[in-house]
């Protein structure tokens, strides 16, 4: 890896002792979510932002320490607002809470067997403890809902749809209930328990028990309130789509909009841009695709590529160990490439599998988790639908979720020591690391451009347009009231997404407000850093590895930093 210089970060001292406050306020190991320890958190989030603002440090006059300090301001404001529209974020939904920001509500089942060391003796009793302690967590989650429910705040009917049969999944097999083979947190357990040095197998029979226990009773009672509140949700229904509608809604969707888009630019403002992107990808996909003259429209056009036997792999065993084989070749070529592009390279290893079969019915096409407590990066693809991942789009996406795109990024962040600890957070600025991974899919089509066909690198230019696509949606259903129906016929006339994926993600958008718009403005930060002015006689190797040099930042700052010296 390229060695930086290290500096000394005013701010670090400052977020430690945020974190460490907040951290005392868990319960059991899980999120408090009383109103009081939310409470407690916003005290400490104010009285450390009145520190920052004391501090002085974005007149310093090194680069890292005037970024930190701003960043610094910038963070712990949106903590505080997060706090505030906790229960507009919709914290169970369909894609079990937002993913990778979170291992709360519905996405214990993942934490524990994905995310959760299981080497030790103590190990497997801090995870048996968690396990037990979960109920407690839940029933809090099941009482903040209702809160919400009370003052108007529930998602639309689909997202509580999709959660309950996220929650059902949760609840299926033995010990939690009788239906189904054995549950998959009981399996994760007694596998990599029985790899465990120096358990003998009497206390494995113990831990088995006591785990039995505590899946079968306060897991089940856990989950059993949530599902309630999930019922009195869907029975209440709701008529409207978008958060604007929602008590606070307006303001609530400026915040997602400045969280992840990176900019401060207005919810207009990105609807016209994604507008006028899709305008521009579209003849630039007419041109490659080089179409009769007897089809009439984009749609047309679309709607033939749809309708190719060849779109998908076989929905098949075999279709799904083929798409997967050919991702990892990919990767694999792309890390053998690597130095031409950036200095840069990842110590941890990545690892790509499918998503296990308990998560499919709810599980999006494709999922990156960082590496943590020295387990691998993780790329796990959905094979339990082959319709939603378009053969053309393979190459793109691998490139998106592993190299050079979020494998690559996120470990040049966790991976050194000479930035400041709060900015080494997965996924801590939105646009810029789905920035990147979006840019990455177009990196990866120039670094492999002898081993890709026009299918693959017509399918770079259909994942863009989907992002594209993405931008006028989220701010069509949000800022200006878009039906759902108005979502699903604009994807389906716009792009060539898959219509079995079409719906999902209208559904996606409904709950995660915003986030969406990360992926295409960021890619149009980095992509115009390549044409800027100021780049000069700057090489695309020294670019990037000066961007990574910066570390992660929201796109508008970091357009303004690459070539500020």
């Amino acid at each position: 890896m390229l060695k930086t210089p290290p500096h000394t970060h005013t701010v670090d001292g400052l977020f430690a002792d945020v974190e460490q406050r907040c951290a005392s306020l868990q319960r059991s190991g899980w999120t408090d979510w009383s109103d009081d320890a939310f409470g407690q958190r916003r005290s400490i989030l104010t009285n450390a932002q009145r520190l920052a603002d004391d501090s002085g440090g974005e007149t310093a006059a090194s680069a890292p320490s005037r970024i930190d300090a701003a960043l610094c301001r910038q963070e712990l404001q949106l903590r505080i607002e997060a706090i505030d529209f906790r229960l507009h974020a919709f914290p169970v939904n369909q894609l079990l809470g937002v993913p990778n920001q979170t291992s709360d509500g519905l996405r214990i089942p993942f934490h524990l067997m994905n995310r959760r060391p299981l080497e030790t003796p103590a190990d497997a009793a801090d995870y048996i403890e968690l396990l037990a302690a979960s109920e407690h967590h839940l029933q809090q989650m099941a009482g903040a809902l209702r809160v919400g429910l009370r003052r108007g705040i529930l998602p639309p009917p689909q997202a509580v749809v999709g959660a309950q049969t996220a929650l059902r999944d949760i609840l299926r097999g033995s010990p939690v209930t009788t239906d189904g083979d054995t549950h998959p947190i009981h399996k994760d357990f007694m596998a990599r328990a029985a790899r465990i040095p120096g358990l003998s197998p009497a206390t494995l029979r113990d831990c088995e028990q006591r785990l039995v226990a505590a899946l079968s009773g306060p897991f089940r009672r856990g989950y059993l309130q949530i599902e309630a509140v999930l019922g009195e949700m869907a029975r209440a229904g709701r008529s409207t789509f978008g958060v604007c509608d929602l008590p606070d809604g307006e303001a609530y969707y400026d915040h997602c909009l400045r969280l992840w888009s990176g900019t401060s630019e207005d919810a207009d403002h990105i609807h016209r841009l994604g507008l006028a992107e899709i305008e521009r990808l579209s003849e630039e996909i007419r041109s490659l695709h080089a179409a009769g003259p007897a089809l009439q429209s984009f749609a047309e056009l679309a709607d033939r590529w749809r309708a190719d036997p060849d779109y998908c792999y076989p929905d098949t065993p075999d279709g799904a160990a083929a798409y997967l084989a050919r991702v990892r070749t990919l990767a694999s070529a792309v890390f053998a490439r690597l130095d031409q592009v950036t200095s840069w390279r990842p110590v941890a290893p990545l690892q790509i599998d499918p998503v296990e079969p308990s998560r499919q019915s709810s599980s999006l096409y494709a999922e990156f988790y960082p590496a943590v407590a020295g387990r691998p990066s993780l790329y796990l693809i959905n094979t339990g639908d082959m319709t939603r991942l378009p053969r053309s789009e393979l190459a793109a996406l691998a490139f998106h979720e592993s190299v050079p795109g979020h494998h690559l990024q996120i470990c040049t962040t966790q991976e050194r020591s000479d930035l400041a600890q709060f900015r080494r957070r997965p996924f801590q600025y939105e646009s810029y690391c789905e920035g990147w991974a979006m840019y990455s899919e177009q990196l990866g089509c120039e670094l492999l451009a002898d081993l890709l066909s026009t299918s693959d690198r017509l399918g770079c230019l259909t994942r863009r347009l989907w992002m594209a696509a993405r931008m006028v949606i989220d701010t069509g259903i949000h800022a200006r009231r878009w039906t759902r129906q108005q979502a699903l016929d604009f994807y389906a006339a716009h792009t060539f997404a898959p219509r079995t994926m079409i719906a999902q993600e209208v559904d996606r958008l409904s709950v995660w407000p915003g986030q969406a718009v990360s992926y295409h403005r960021g890619y149009l930060a980095f992509n115009g850093l390549r044409t800027a002015p100021q780049r000069g006689n700057l090489g695309l190797r020294a670019l990037h590895d000066r961007v990574f040099q910066l570390g992660p930042m929201p796109v508008g700052m970091l357009q303004q930093e690459v070539f500020n010296d």
